[in-house]
């Protein structure tokens, strides 16, 4: 994992799940739970603390959450898996718009 404060890549935590692409140019976000991961939610803030995006999943093993109506910038992703861990990450979402 690379881990310059000044870079974002494509991100894997233990192989629990992915999300790509980073940075977003279609509009789409997706995350990949390979199976490991059954209930929890999605929140992206902007660099504000404003929550722009939240979304609960349920059972699923891919996700995919539209950003297209987001300004271009930094966002703040946070995974949050019921009664277990929290991950939190930065995605770049850049809209041609």
């Amino acid at each position: 994992m690379n881990c310059n404060p000044n870079t974002v890549d494509n991100f894997s935590i233990k192989e629990k799940y992915s999300i790509f692409p980073n940075p977003v140019t279609n509009g789409l976000l997706y995350f990949d739970f390979n199976n490991m991961i059954t209930d929890g939610e999605i929140v992206l803030s902007d660099l504000a603390g404003k929550v722009v995006i939240n979304k609960a999943f349920s059972q699923k093993q891919t996700e995919k959450i539209n950003v297209d109506f987001l300004n271009s910038g930094v966002y703040l992703v946070t995974i949050q898996i019921k009664n277990q861990e929290t991950f939190h990450f930065k995605c770049l979402v850049q809209n041609f718009r």
